[in-house]
């Protein structure tokens, strides 16, 4: 992956804004299959400019600049507008008192909003940003005046300012599962009705994420008969006494939505995005890492378990069967790290209950074009087929290591865990667009957690009319027995 940074100046002075320079020039980076220009054809001028409608504002003169992507390959793009230094004792108008418009492709308009209205991050603020597929062009008309009702506190003030674009290769192919000691690539066979050991390379005798086929792998419990495994043909059946569980790969990726699918792509371990989720016919696609691919640091992936939490609280599993439920919360998450002591050898993997942002990830990814792209049924995959992970919507309502403002309520914990192994929600958080982009979701229901029902819990259990993966409750932490939970492994 490949970050390039491109930049146009602009500048503007007030007096009532007298113009200080402006400057246009072809901005072109080539590297291997990525190819973007940015071109600057028109400056944006304020000269003399003073407070105006926004009728009169957004019939302004634009400053108009387009994208034009003459590689091979699809790419993301942010583009900024930043901040130039203003020379020695000028004084740079606030944000608060400038309103902008961006139009793209003469018909996606923002409307008339304030400056300050636009999401910043440590590049500045953002403007527009989106995937552009090879051989196409974007253009863009940016207006900018002062807002009507600014006083003469702006009179003097200045503006001065650049355009940048960060533009970044887009890749089909996700981040290569990491198998540690103890990890058996499999592949189910429908012929013996049985896991069998897969090759553990990117074909589709593993895996291909572009097919929908998932990677899975066998948590072996015994080091005698994991060498056995070691030594053996690919092909050979998996003995499920010698199995701690099975788990599937979500590689890490970065997501937007507007309507299903979800607009997903997958992102190598140093790349984070961040926007709001969500954008709609006037907002371009604002992409999203989920906090699950960050556990002390970024992350390639985690591996989810198949299936439910299964087995007993001192010899826990992860297989088809029936779940372990009538838990409390903290008993289900010490049910969890028991696995560990399950195994009798040293596993370099963290192995936690599932938090919500793993939950979400997952489901995210089910509902892109990698996975079911659809209404997944009870007890069915969200992929589809074998490669899938189930139960996410039958079987127990599950819970999740998602807490409103750190309350234990009855969860059975003293103390919380350590703050990677679950995910504080305040107000703030609970009704940020990354936190309820699936609201509803086929039908799902909503219910946020609160001061004395803490607890998230996701999916539905067969006892729910309606079920939905996206379905997300809130509960007081208690043992109940439609509640179970399952397994997540960072490596």
């Amino acid at each position: 992956t490949l970050i390039l940074v491109l930049f146009v100046t602009m500048g503007s002075s007030y007096s009532w804004l007298t113009v200080d320079n402006t400057s246009s020039k072809t901005n072109t980076i080539t590297s291997g299959n990525l190819s973007l220009t940015l071109n600057d054809t028109k400056g944006l001028t304020l000269s003399n400019s003073y407070p105006m409608k926004d009728s009169s504002g957004l019939n302004s003169s634009p400053y108009t600049f387009s994208i034009t992507n003459n590689g091979t390959v699809t790419s993301s793009y942010t583009i900024y507008l930043k901040n130039n230094d203003l020379e020695s004792g000028k004084t740079r108008i606030s944000d608060e008192k400038l309103r902008y418009s961006l139009i793209k492709n003469k018909n996606i308009y923002s409307g008339a909003k304030d400056l300050s209205t636009l999401t910043s991050d440590n590049e500045g603020r953002i403007i527009a940003n989106g995937t552009i597929d090879p051989n196409k062009t974007i253009n863009f008309d940016l207006r900018l005046w002062i807002n009507e009702n600014a006083g003469t506190e702006v009179n003097g003030t200045s503006f001065s300012g650049k355009i940048s674009m960060e533009a970044e290769q887009l890749s089909n192919t996700p981040n290569e599962p990491n198998i540690s000691n103890g990890m058996i690539p499999v592949t189910y066979d429908a012929t013996s009705n049985s896991f069998i050991k897969a090759d553990g390379t990117i074909t589709n005798n593993w895996y291909n994420y572009s097919n929908k086929i998932w990677a899975n792998i066998a948590l072996i419990n015994n080091s005698t008969y994991l060498k056995t495994l070691n030594d053996s043909p690919i092909g050979t059946k998996i003995d499920n006494s010698y199995v701690a569980g099975y788990f599937v790969w979500i590689p890490r990726i970065s997501y937007s939505f507007k309507e299903l699918p979800f607009n997903v792509k997958f992102l190598s371990k140093d790349v984070t995005e961040k926007g709001d989720v969500k954008y709609s016919s006037n907002v371009p696609e604002n992409f999203y890492t989920s906090s699950a691919f960050n556990f002390d640091n970024n992350i390639d992936g985690f591996y989810i378990s198949k299936y439910e939490l299964t087995g007993s609280s001192t010899k826990p599993t992860s297989l088809y069967g029936t779940s372990i439920r009538n838990l409390n919360v903290s008993s289900l998450y010490n049910t969890v790290k028991n696995i560990g002591g399950t195994l009798n050898y040293t596993f370099s993997g963290d192995i936690h209950m599932i938090k919500n942002d793993e939950w979400d990830a997952a489901s995210i990814l089910a509902e892109s074009i990698y996975g079911i792209n659809g209404d997944i049924t009870k007890n069915s995959s969200t992929t589809g087929n074998t490669s899938g992970v189930y139960m996410m919507n039958s079987g127990a309502s599950e819970y999740v290591m998602g807490i409103y403002n750190g309350s234990v309520s009855l969860s059975g914990f003293a103390t919380l865990p350590d703050s990677k192994y679950y995910n504080n929600y305040d107000d703030t958080a609970i009704y940020s667009n990354s936190f309820t982009a699936t609201k509803g979701l086929y039908n799902g229901v909503f219910a946020i957690p609160n001061a004395t029902y803490s607890f998230v819990i996701r999916g539905d259990s067969d006892s729910d009319s309606n079920s939905s993966i996206f379905s997300l409750r809130s509960g007081d932490g208690s043992a109940n027995p439609n509640y179970s939970t399952r397994i997540v492994i960072t490596n």
